[in-house]
């Protein structure tokens, strides 16, 4: 959605789940009250973010900082729901945690090719330690946005008649483009750093590449039943494990 933000006096489902981030990459700092307010703490929060992983510092969540932290900035009041946000199910519901092995399994395999990210921008690489510090933070935080986005898809809910396979995959890809987007953010910090950079920037791009391949091709094949479900599951872990292999 381009030009959006949340700002002061946003309200809706995209607020709730900014603060549920901020919870949860601010640790040590006094937690948000979960309500779809932007208020004057809302704010204070996303300046400390910002501040931290070297952004510019101005309490508005735009698309960059949107990014790092794994939201959407859809899904105001009048807008659509966002990415892990309840659906309304009027007359009856079906809830999604029958893939609750898929989202396993992404996030395990996704774990696999995220570590060795770390690794390669670790203390062996010589990298200034301002540098390190700042790239694992910025990667952490962004998995770790993953994970809840992905745990929160299972506890969704869609209408009787509605594709509950079709909504999880909806979901698991908006997730997973974010965190690639935002972990790729973090790689940029290496951009004073040419020779380096160019080596983990490569080897990333190659992994990511390969999950989002892996991924696509295991949802594609998802049925509403318990079966395709483990059946997609045990496609993404292989599929996932040996594409970290492939890394360093």
């Amino acid at each position: 959605m381009q030009g959006a933000t949340l700002q002061l006096g946003s309200q809706g489902p995209s607020v709730s789940q900014l603060q549920s981030r901020l919870n949860m990459v601010l640790a040590g700092l006094p937690r948000l009250t979960v309500d779809g307010r932007f208020g004057m703490k809302t704010q204070q929060a996303v300046c400390a973010f910002q501040q931290r992983m070297g952004l510019a510092v101005t309490g508005v969540v735009d698309q960059k900082t949107a990014a790092i932290l794994g939201v959407s900035l859809a899904g105001s009041a009048a807008g659509p729901a966002a990415p892990g946000a309840p659906v309304p199910a009027a007359g009856g519901a079906v809830d999604l945690s029958l893939y609750g092995v898929v989202a396993d399994a992404v996030i395990e395999g996704f774990k696999l090719v995220v570590s060795p990210v770390l690794v390669m921008t670790g203390p062996a690489s010589a990298l200034p330690r301002a540098v390190v510090g700042q790239i694992h933070e910025m990667v952490n935080a962004a998995f770790h946005a993953f994970v809840a986005g992905v745990r929160s898809v299972v506890k969704m809910t869609v209408q009787v008649g509605q594709s509950a396979a079709g909504m999880f995959v909806q979901q698991l890809r908006a997730i997973f483009g974010q965190a690639v987007t935002a972990i790729k953010f973090a790689l940029q910090r290496l951009a004073a750093i040419p020779a380096v950079a160019a080596h983990v920037v490569a080897q990333f791009q190659r992994a990511i590449a390969g999950c989002m391949s892996v991924v696509e091709s295991a949802v594609a094949q998802l049925r509403d039943t318990a079966q395709s479900a483990k059946d997609v599951a045990r496609q993404i872990a292989i599929g996932l494990a040996a594409n970290a292999r492939g890394i360093g």
